[in-house]
């Protein structure tokens, strides 16, 4: 160990140098590291100067994490039930603490030189916070890792979906917001030189230069991994009551490319999407053009039973309503995030993904069909009294009055009830509509909606700086110009100067 020290500890140069020798020299330890027996680095832990005690995690971050694996390795890094997780690994222990730690404040541009080791420790960490029933201890450990590795999480990559799994199986949604909020503007790719620079510490204007599919950051991605990347991030908007986020992650599967075919996450999406239209908009909403028409087709037939509840909705009818309802209750209950012929491999590791129907999403329609009943009836009466009004509700005047009450408490209904005595009956009166912003709120939604779309700006122009220089696209000029054809012109992405003043036309 004696001399296994000074090497670990010869990185990073204590000088600022070149790229290319920065580049040369990682590798130089990479190369050094990955000839060292694991049992070697194993043989630390425990002893009087256990070698993660020697080395700092923030600096020298590439030699701490192999030392980190090494142990692990040696307590079993893939434990397929409770019983077979060592105490040294669980989430109380000393090494547990380490791995927190470590995946706090690493070095993020040595881990770009060692995804595969960087991904191994992240599905260890959801793996055994999964086994033992501690999914905090998990999730925020995973969710600093990647924010620190890219700030904006906005490549995608596989450790998404095992954070999302893990949040979802424990059921932290709130704890998802940090990630979910980011847009996903890129998928890792081969890099391309002349955008992306030759080595992984060059600096990167996003995140695609260094997450590529060379990196190992991420496993390799398929269409069902995109698709159940939205559905989980859709049911976790779902549990915070965030109904139009969650319309939006529902669409990103309903659009997604297809052949003509329809999967069971888009038919899951579709199903979704029907009720919580319904709930935002007191209606259905026309499906996005850009859906495959054949695939609409197929999660259509299958859904019917969805479409009859919406129609009941959009009727107005509380009675018809109840009825689809009962009708298709079983339906509701049975339905499973995850059915087998979805995701053949996580069959045989249902402890993964907790398997949720639509029950709760359904029961939901009752309360929204009635605040919307009483926003339709607003346009029309100034006032009700509640011998009147519970009838249209279905419900008693004492159910209506306390309903309602809360309506108006939560801010959704702009009224009041009077009750002068008990003789009269008491009366709902609506006061139109009340909600008003300040300037001041306007033009701080302004403000963040003008960031939002100088970064999407920023992101396309980047798509298309890549599309020019790609192999196909060259090509594709090549054979325009032998056509005797001009090639079409690039897009503008120009978004107006974000010093300009954005309310003057207001």
């Amino acid at each position: 160990m004696a001399d296994l020290v000074p090497m670990m500890l010869s990185f990073p140069p204590e000088t600022v140098v070149a790229p290319s020798e920065y580049d040369r020299q990682i590798r130089a330890l990479i190369s050094n590291l990955s000839n060292i027996p694991g049992s070697t680095f194993a043989k630390g832990a425990g002893a009087e100067r256990d070698l993660l005690d020697v080395l700092n995690p923030a600096v020298n971050s590439i030699p701490y994490l192999y030392v980190l694996l090494a142990q692990i390795h040696s307590h079993g890094d893939r434990p397929k039930h409770l019983k077979h997780v060592a105490d040294a690994v669980k989430p109380d222990s000393l090494l547990w603490a380490r791995i927190a730690h470590f995946l706090e404040v690493f070095d993020p541009i040595q881990i770009r030189y060692v995804g595969q080791e960087y991904r191994r420790l992240l599905d260890f960490v959801a793996l055994v916070a999964s086994l033992c029933n501690s999914y905090l201890a998990g999730v925020i450990p995973i969710r600093s890792a990647m924010m620190r590795l890219d700030p904006m999480t906005g490549t995608f990559t596989s450790n998404h979906i095992t954070f999302l799994r893990l949040c979802m199986q424990g059921r932290l949604y709130s704890e998802t917001l940090p990630i979910l909020d980011n847009e996903i503007h890129s998928f890792p790719a081969a890099p391309i030189p002349n955008i992306d620079g030759q080595f992984p510490c060059n600096d990167y204007l996003l995140s695609n230069g260094y997450i590529t599919t060379r990196s190992n950051i991420s496993e390799k991605l398929t269409s069902l991994d995109v698709q159940e990347y939205y559905v989980l991030g859709a049911n976790a908007y779902l549990g915070l009551r965030n109904y139009k986020r969650a319309i939006q992650f529902l669409e990103h599967v309903l659009v997604y490319p297809t052949q003509n075919v329809a999967t069971g996450l888009m038919v899951e999406a579709y199903r979704k999407w029907l009720v919580l239209c319904c709930l935002v908009e007191g209606r259905s909403l026309p499906i996005p053009r850009t859906a495959n028409g054949a695939a609409v087709k197929s999660m259509r037939a299958v859904s019917k039973a969805y479409e009859g509840l919406v129609e009941a909705f959009a009727s107005g009818s509380m009675p018809r309503l109840l009825s689809e309802m009962s009708a298709g209750e079983q339906l509701w209950r049975d339905v499973s995030l995850y059915p087998a012929h979805m995701r053949p491999d996580l069959k045989a590791s249902a402890n993964v993904i907790e398997k949720d129907g639509n029950a709760g999403l359904v029961q939901q329609l009752i309360p929204s069909l009635t605040l919307f009943t009483l926003r339709n009836l607003s346009k029309t009466y100034a006032a009700l009294p509640f011998t009147k009004l519970a009838p249209m509700l279905n419900q008693s005047p004492v159910q209506a009055e306390s309903y309602i009450q809360t309506l108006i408490d939560a801010g959704q209904l702009a009224a009041s009830i009077s009750s002068p005595s008990p003789d009269p009956p008491a009366v709902l009166r609506f006061h139109g509509d009340t909600e008003t912003r300040s300037e001041e709120e306007l033009y701080e939604e302004l403000a963040k909606q003008t960031e939002r779309t100088n970064r999407v700006a920023e992101w396309v122009r980047q798509a298309d700086l890549r599309l020019s220089l790609s192999k196909e696209y060259v090509e594709f000029m090549r054979r325009k110009k032998r056509e005797g054809k001009e090639g079409s012109e690039p897009m503008d992405t120009t978004w107006p100067d974000q010093d300009e003043d954005m309310m003057a036309d207001l």
